[in-house]
Order: C-alpha cells, then structure tokens, then sequence
C-alpha cells in the first residue's frame, strides 16, 4: 500500500489498490502504509482507515509537524462501521451503535455523551463532534462557540450529517439541506435543495450530490460540465468526485490523476481520499502505521 502526503493546504487526491490507501497531494511523496482499507478520513494530524474487517489503521506523517503524536490514538476498536475526522480528533461508530472519539480533548471534542446510543452516522468538526441518531436527531458536543451544537428544533428527519469549522449541515429526509453555526459556506437553498441524495464537507466547504448526478459546492467552483457524480468528498480547500466511469475530478485546480481505475470509493475531512486500483510500478516509500 503507498500513502503520498503534501502540503496540506493544497491537497489533491487520495488512491488505493486492492484496499490500499495512497495520499497524493501536489508533492507526491509516497508513503506505504496497509491494506484492506475500505473507508478513510483526515485530520489535521492523521489519517483513518476502517477496514474490512471493522478494524482501524492509522498513519501519521512528518506532513503533520511535530505535534503529530499529540493526537491520542485509539487501540483494539472492533466492529467499526464509520469513521470521521477533521482537525485534531476523530470519531468511530461500531456495529452497536456507539460512538468512539480520539484525539485532542479540547473544548470537550472527544467527550462522548454517556446517555448516546442508536446512533446511526458521525462528524467531526473542528472542536465539535455530532451523532444521527435512528430517530432522525442530531446530537452535538464540544465547542458551541457559533451555536453549532444547537441544531434547528424542527430538525428531527435527518438521514445524514456533515461538519465543518464551526458549523453543521444535515440532509433531511426530502432530500434538502438544513445547515447551522457559522454557516460559511452558506447553503443556497436556491441551488443547492434539489433531490440531494449525500452531503460531503471539508474544513470550509460543504458539497451536494443530487440524484441526477450533477453537484452542488458551497464554494461555487463545481466544474462545469460535471455530470454522472456518483461519490463526493471535500478537503480543506479541496473537492473530489468520482464519476460513474471510475474516474476522479478534483477542483478547483483540475488536477490529472493519472494511471488510476476501478476507484471503489471517496473519502474527506482535511485532505479528500479515494479508494482505487493503482499500477503495480506505484512508487512508495515505507511508514510505520498502527
């Protein structure tokens, strides 16, 4: 498996074979890691993969500074389901409904309700972390410093949930989108609430896929031309699609992402991920992973 890092405020995309997990910003420094890797997501200090096995691998990178250790990380998790990350902490949802957090416990990011069960998807946000429950209501803790723990009363049909810096978006069961806090990047009802089937957020962008294939950025820069989206993903300032094709868009500088197919899925939170079959002459460069 290869991981390639680079400067993390102008990520690119993330590749995998065979459940293999590869990094590959603009420096394209490559780093091996596992295999097995189904699901991914990047904070400010690491990265998660969920494999199939329901078992969690972790890397961090000298990309990451020298406080790279500080993030805490989880040992002997089972049964994951989800994982979610964003800026110095993470979240993992198991096969029971619980929900596991790691990472820095500032402003109580990591402090998972007690009274929390039959939570069905998780966020990280930056500071702030939120639980869907079965019932359709989200539940939020850490730091409120926008409201961004308080969602809308009326708000109790949810089927998903995406956070940002300090705010927090649900798709409804109608398909539209409701988001709170410090809503930048603001949701455009107008353009943005139309057969919404996912919702994907980075560190200050918040994406749509609609069921007709085209999608939807908060930050007003989808390519145009884009259609037959079928997976999307955000990073800090990036967004990723996989097209029904098996290929990757990236933007807003449409980066090639060369010699990659049957990529299988995407994933975000400080850098966008993907998961893909890569060549066999894939350059890599070892790094220790738990």
């Amino acid at each position: 498996m290869s991981i390639a890092t680079g400067c993390l405020l102008t990520p690119t995309v993330s590749l995998a074979a065979e459940g293999k997990l590869v990094l590959a910003p603009a420096t394209s420094t490559v780093i091996a890691g596992l295999t097995n890797i189904v699901q991914a997501a990047s904070g400010s200090q690491h990265v998660v993969g969920l494999r199939a096995d329901g078992s969690l691998a972790f890397w961090t990178s000298p990309i990451y500074g020298a406080n790279a250790a500080y993030v805490p990380l989880p040992t002997g998790l089972t049964n994951v389901t989800q994982v979610s990350a964003l800026a110095q902490h993470g979240l993992a949802l198991t096969g029971d409904g619980r929900v596991h957090a790691w990472g820095d416990p500032f402003n109580g990011a990591t402090a998972v309700p007690a009274t929390l069960s039959n939570v069905v998807a998780v966020a990280a946000g930056t500071a702030c972390s939120y639980a869907l429950s079965s019932d359709g209501r989200i539940v939020g803790w850490g730091d409120n410093s926008f409201s961004q723990r308080e969602p809308p009363a009326f708000l109790n049909d949810a089927t998903a949930v995406a956070a940002g810096n300090g705010w927090c978006a649900a798709l409804r069961s109608d398909r539209t989108i409701v988001a709170w806090g410090n809503t930048r990047p603001p949701v455009d009802t107008a353009n943005a609430n139309a057969d919404i089937v996912a919702i994907a957020s980075g560190y200050g962008r918040l994406m749509a896929l609609r069921q007709d294939g085209t999608v939807w950025c908060s930050a007003n820069d989808v390519p145009e031309g884009l259609t037959n989206v079928t997976a999307i993903a955000a990073g800090y300032e990036k967004s990723i699609a996989l097209t029904r094709e098996g290929t990757l868009v990236t933007w807003p500088a449409l980066e090639p992402v060369a010699g990659v197919f049957n990529v299988l899925a995407v994933g975000g939170g400080r850098i966008p991920l993907a998961i893909a079959d890569l060549p066999p002459s894939f350059h890599s460069h070892p790094i220790c992973a738990t």
